[in-house]
């Protein structure tokens, strides 16, 4: 019988024979890529091991992780009672080396997997150089951007003796070791990259990592150009702050906006830009170029006085500032304010403002304040504009601003604050003047103890009706019939009447544990719900600031109104607490009160304890002159505006000094110096304990966990 070829049961020819399983078909050998033309094919090495053990990114992920802990905890500054510097660095150290030998232990298993030995211990040690190269190179480069060439050679820097390289020398080694470091970085990767994967192109590598260089160096360059020659304006953003940090002050804006001449100013940096820049230049520097922002009259530059002191004098000379490159000591940071007024060719003014730590205070409680801007928009209102006179009335018992000593008498804190407002202050005694100077623009009179004589109130009245503004400071006092200050027919002519023979009495509440009890005192807390609608008021008003008065007396308005005057109340008493309102206690002579209303009080209207009042006619163009009464001297002592007292409330400083701006018809505000809001958290020692080892044990662990995790999970 034959058989046929199709018959299944009919082995095939060379087959095995029946009844046996046939062999396997030979592995599949995987292609050879042909190698290029004009290039000879690399013989490949036989891996020394079969597959990449499957701990390997494992070991990759923990020792990343290890290293990166290992820098963080570096970076821990340990205090008195912490734990030891020492015992912080050394953790930090044997972190870091565990997770270096971790890494290095699980790319060169990786390497073993994909070459020979020789290839793999030759691919990790260029991996070690190429990954040191590429991080001295960037190093080289910032150093070099920031202006520290010189700092890349020193003996901290190198270990030992270093080069003495400055200027054009520095900077062409820096470059040198720039290039070196970018080429041997290039080198360890196109070499690594042959020997993980024979048949891969490396210039692929090269091209993905320049790539992705240049579009990092062009976002810097982008960035650079921007913060270099685009003037940020402070306040274009919107400012999270609670004191405004970010923004410029109403204050400062008025300012730039009366500009009409030329406003020339310059930042001289003296070593700055060599040592670490400095916070507090950096911060001017950003707040001029907000100024030039906001005044498009304004030339601003930022001169470098140690590399270029050629330009620093040519400039100056150019621009007719000799005299101010004169004051330069170069011992600190400056900036150089000049004012050349429109269709001048000569500087008018100039004004040398150090920048040093007088532009930052503390407060009692810790808090950093910025006192830069108010500091700067005062040199600059002081070149800009004239400056103004301020006299204050003596030979009556007045307040003094000279004695310091007594800080809750003395107003030395409030003539200060006048003078670095650009205003010149001095005494006045009128029984030897015999007149008022007539370029004087402002009279303080602070609690006089005796009536002044008619013919210093005649001469006070007639310098108002010129133009000229009063401030008048007053303290309640028993019995003023029998001890007139002299100036009630003056204030009746302005249609005020100050009670000197009252003291306003509020109500404040004290929340207990089981009851909330109500207590009459004499101070007064007034806050934007007791401000009048005008515009010394409004910046506390929108920023919220609480001003404080103590037994002030009530400033009421004349009813009928001369003609011609307008009367504004600025401050009152709070409205009510509980139900109660305040009210106004008449001081009797001989006897004591317990503070409850009696009869002939000042009951059921608003007091006012600041008012002000205007003329609007007169013989000159200013009108029939300004006053201002406030009820309480106190409230401008040195106790309330030094800022390092505990009893300082800094909003009665803004809002004396906004009073002087209006009395003299300058309508700009005071600047509050800016805090830096810092929250200071107080841990307990179990909470600090509970931190070190979450953040330092726990977290580690829990990712070389996981990747432990996912290692078992693709060994199975």
């Amino acid at each position: 019988m034959s058989e046929h070829p199709s018959d299944p049961a009919a082995p095939p020819p060379g087959g095995p024979p029946p009844g046996e399983d046939p062999a396997p078909p030979p592995p599949a050998t995987p292609p050879v890529p042909a190698p290029r033309e004009g290039t000879a094919s690399p013989a490949p090495s036989r891996p020394a091991l079969a597959a990449s053990p499957g701990w390997v990114p494992a070991a990759v992920v923990a020792g990343a992780v290890l290293f990166v802990e290992g820098l963080i905890v570096g970076r821990i500054q340990p205090g008195e009672g912490e734990g030891s510097a020492r015992i912080v660095g050394d953790l930090a150290r044997v972190s870091m080396a565990l997770g270096a030998l971790t890494l290095l232990g699980g790319w060169f298993a990786f390497l073993l997997s994909r070459s020979g030995i020789a290839e793999a211990i030759s691919g990790l040690l260029l991996s070690v150089v190429g990954a040191g190269a590429y991080l001295v190179s960037w190093m080289v480069l910032l150093k070099a951007l920031a202006g520290r060439s010189a700092d890349l050679f020193t003996k901290e820097t190198l270990g030992f003796e270093g080069l003495a390289l400055e200027g054009r020398g520095a900077a062409l080694l820096a470059i040198g070791v720039l290039a070196a470091g970018l080429l041997l970085t290039a080198f360890a990767v196109h070499r690594v990259a042959r020997a993980a994967w024979p048949h891969f192109r490396s210039g692929v590598a090269l091209n993905v990592l320049a790539m992705l260089h240049l579009v990092v160096v062009l976002l810097g360059a982008v960035s650079w150009v921007n913060l270099r020659y685009v003037p940020a304006k402070l306040g274009t953003g919107i400012d999270l702050t609670e004191t405004g940090q970010f923004s410029l002050s109403d204050r400062t804006q008025a300012v730039l906006d009366r500009v009409e001449g030329e406003l020339l100013v310059f930042l001289v940096d003296y070593g700055a830009a060599q040592r670490e820049q400095s916070s507090l230049t950096g911060r001017v520097r950003d707040l001029l170029r907000g100024y030039q922002a906001a005044c498009p009259r304004m030339k601003y530059r930022q001169l470098d006085a140690l590399r270029g002191g050629d330009e620093l004098r040519s400039v100056f000379m150019e621009e007719g500032l000799g005299d101010a490159l004169a004051q330069i000591t170069g011992e600190e940071d400056c900036v150089v304010l000049a004012y050349r007024p429109a269709g001048e060719k000569l500087v008018a003014r100039t004004k040398l403002v150090p920048v040093n730590q007088e532009m930052t205070e503390t407060t009692s409680l810790g808090a950093a304040r910025f006192r830069g801007e108010g500091i700067l928009t005062n040199a600059v209102n002081e070149v800009v504009f004239v400056q103004r006179r301020v006299l204050f009335l003596e030979g009556h018992g007045e307040r003094s601003i000279s004695a310091r000593s007594m800080p809750a008498q003395s107003l030395a804190v409030f003539g200060d604050a006048l003078r670095a407002d650009n205003f010149s202050v001095e005494p006045l005694n009128l029984a030897r003047a015999g007149e008022v100077p007539k370029d004087a623009d402002l009279l303080v009179i602070a609690a006089p103890a005796s009536a002044l004589p008619p013919a210093e109130v005649e001469a006070i009245r007639s310098w108002l009706q010129s133009g000229g503004s009063l401030l008048l400071l007053l303290d309640p006092r028993a019995g003023v019939e029998e001890a007139p200050t002299g100036l009630e027919d003056l204030l009746g002519s302005y249609g005020l009447v100050a009670r000197r023979d009252a003291v306003v009495v509020s109500y404040e509440s004290d929340r207990g544990r089981f009851a909330t009890t109500i207590q009459r005192t004499m101070q007064i807390v007034a806050t934007a719900d007791e401000y009048g609608r005008h515009p010394t008021m409004e910046a506390l008003r929108v920023r919220g600031l609480v001003t404080a008065f103590s037994a002030a007396c009530p400033v009421l308005r004349r009813d009928p109104l001369p003609e011609g005057v307008t009367v504004e109340e600025l401050v009152f008493a709070p409205r009510e607490v509980e139900g109660r309102k305040p009210f106004g206690a008449v001081i009797r002579t001989g006897r004591g009160r317990d503070l409850a209303p009696e009869p002939g009080d000042i009951v059921d209207v608003r007091l006012p304890v600041v008012s002000t009042a205007e003329r609007k006619v007169g013989a000159t163009e200013r009108g029939g002159g300004r006053i201002v009464v406030v009820g309480d001297t106190d409230f401008a002592v040195d106790l309330r505006l030094e800022t390092s007292s505990p009893a300082a409330v800094p909003a009665n400083r803004t809002l004396l000094l906004n009073l002087v701006s209006w009395a003299v018809r300058r309508d700009v505000i005071a600047i509050d110096p800016k805090t830096v809001e810092t929250e200071v958290v107080q841990l307990r020692t179990i909470d600090r304990e509970l931190a070190f080892w979450v953040a330092v044990v726990a977290l580690p662990v829990l990712a070389l966990g996981v990747a432990v995790g996912v290692w078992w999970n693709r060994r199975r």
